[in-house]
């Protein structure tokens, strides 16, 4: 960025967010009064913001989003079907038409900065056994939760099943697993 523009795309977001503490927003705010090139960036991320809001809103992608958005997400009208597990819990679970389903996984992730999370699907019928591709997630470490966001058209697809999930990740340079936590899906 240039050093006429001093304001990094890390403080946009937080002002977006409401995250910025309230005189540096207030200081961001003049900034972006007098600056066309800063306003622009943070009219792009109002846009960005905007349509994943939207495309969540209208459970077709699945995420790993923080405690905060999801919060502001049904601030805005967003239905969701929402689960949260420790390590070693079962919880049986479902998805309605217009549901988002969101799986908060709580655990002391310590200081992971990036976590896999690694998903087994028991058909409970046939028996049959499905891993879905791992997923790469940033956990939100203030709150003690990865939180996940399946659209609920994918996890209705689902017949009677078991989920079984297991994170894994790194800290202090050495492996470490949390799970397992498991959803007892009935379609």
């Amino acid at each position: 960025m240039a050093a006429d523009h001093p304001v990094s795309l890390a403080d946009l977001v937080d002002l977006q967010l409401g995250e910025l503490p309230e005189a540096a927003a207030e200081a961001l705010e003049a900034h972006l009064f007098e600056c066309p090139v800063c306003a622009a960036r943070l009219d792009e991320l109002d846009r960005i913001a905007a349509a994943v809001r939207g495309a969540a809103a209208a459970a077709a992608v699945a995420a790993n989003v923080t405690g905060a958005f999801l919060e502001r997400a049904l601030g805005d009208g967003l239905s969701l079907r929402e689960y949260r597990l420790a390590p070693g819990e079962t919880v049986a679970c479902s998805a309605g038409p217009e549901d988002l389903y969101v799986v908060r996984l709580a655990a002391d992730f310590g200081m992971a900065a990036e976590l896999t999370v690694r998903v087994e699907v028991r058909d409970l019928g046939s028996g049959a056994t499905q891993a879905l591709p791992p997923r790469e997630v940033v956990p939100d470490v203030e709150r003690g939760e990865v939180v996940l966001t399946v659209p609920g058209s994918e996890v209705r697809a689902y017949p009677r099943s078991l989920w079984t999930i297991a994170v894994d990740g790194e800290v202090g340079g050495r492996p470490v697993s949390w799970g397992p936590f498991v959803m007892d899906h009935t379609p």
